[in-house]
């Protein structure tokens, strides 16, 4: 009988997962300009291929490094490895629209690492854990795939629905944040019951946060000395290299692992959810105040989040506000004025304006 209530724990808790994953992606992808994503591939690609490249080399090592730094049980090491090698998640979109950074950018990164990961993310899986632990206990390979072919299916369908009915792209997005909160509350009903988060060793608290922080500084780093990228763009990419799907992975977790690893595993990506909601706003704010993003550094903080200030297709001053105009303005009689270094940050705007 226990071994029977303990098999329908595992089902629900794999379909259950899966569900929500699907309706977290079609509903992010359901909400998407497909005619601006059209045009971020297109004109942004550089950006694109430098984000991916950050996204699936560099944090996956990361995730490698600490895990084996910090000497983590299999079950930890393995989820953070998971975590560190999914795509980009679709909240950091929402974090580029409310802070400024190129969201055509975020939007089509996304998109793209998640498509990318059906290949990237089993290979990264294989070769790290394999490294770090010599196999792959606990996680069934055919389920790993089958998760990814879920979000893969989700992308698709979100997609297709916000090109066919655009009046409903408001509803998918609604739609896709109450599965994503959905998620994150399934989940963590698992890990309190089996493996409380707040009963953990401390260095599981650094080994997860680390792979974050290393990978921001990483990220931002490579994306800023690439002269190809304007600032916010810049922003873009880092955004999107730390900020990942946790709810892939944790959707992973509870599909792949078996019943007594399970409760460690979805640990992880909860937790790391929570660090890069504590980390990418401070990145952010900071990069506003040092000018790296759309929204100028002299405007007030109400109306950095509460006005658009992305380029707009066209770029005329008809598409977007008055004062936001009236403001660009400002900024290049002020660049007019301070000469050449702020003239180079002008002209890093401006590639990511024009691109547009």
């Amino acid at each position: 009988m226990a071994e029977e209530q303990c098999s329908t724990k595992c089902y629900v808790s794999q379909i259950g997962a899966q569900v929500l994953l699907f309706i977290l992606l079609a509903g992010m992808a359901g909400s998407v300009d497909t005619e601006m994503l059209k045009l971020s591939v297109k004109t942004k690609w550089k950006g694109i291929m430098i984000g991916c490249a950050c996204q699936f080399l560099l944090l996956p090592v990361c995730g490698f490094s600490s895990a084996k730094i910090f000497d983590l049980h299999s079950s930890y090491g393995i989820a953070l490895i998971i975590t560190t090698a999914s795509p980009g998640g679709a909240y950091s979109n929402w974090w580029c629209s409310l802070m400024n950074a190129d969201l055509a950018l975020s939007l089509a990164m996304t998109t793209c690492s998640t498509l990318l990961a059906a290949i990237c993310m089993p290979v990264n899986l294989l070769l790290w854990t394999g490294i770090a632990y010599g196999d792959t206990p606990s996680l069934e390979l055919p389920k790993l795939l089958a998760n990814i072919g879920v979000a893969i299916t989700g992308i698709l369908l979100g997609t297709t629905l916000s090109f066919c009915f655009p009046g409903r792209r408001r509803a998918m997005n609604i739609i896709g944040n109450v599965a994503g909160l959905g998620l994150i509350i399934f989940g963590a009903a698992f890990s309190s019951r089996d493996d409380p988060l707040w009963n953990k060793e401390g260095k599981f608290y650094i080994a997860v946060a680390a792979p974050c922080l290393l990978g921001l500084v990483a990220a931002f780093a490579i994306a800023f000395f690439s002269p190809v990228l304007s600032y916010p763009e810049v922003v873009a990419v880092t955004v999107e290299t730390v900020y990942q799907n946790t709810g892939l992975a944790l959707s992973i977790c509870l599909a792949s692992f078996s019943e007594g690893e399970r409760g460690k595993a979805v640990g992880v990506p909860l937790y790391y959810g929570l660090i890069q909601i504590i980390i990418l706003p401070l990145f952010l704010i900071t990069s506003w105040q040092f000018g790296l993003t759309y929204a100028p550094r002299s405007t007030s903080c109400w109306r950095l989040l509460s006005e658009d200030w992305q380029p707009k297709l066209g770029g005329d001053d008809d598409d977007r506000s008055g004062s936001q105009a009236l403001e660009e303005r400002e900024v290049a009689d002020d660049v007019k004025l301070h000469g050449v270094e702020d003239a180079a940050i002008g002209d890093r705007h401006v590639i990511g304006l024009s691109s547009c």
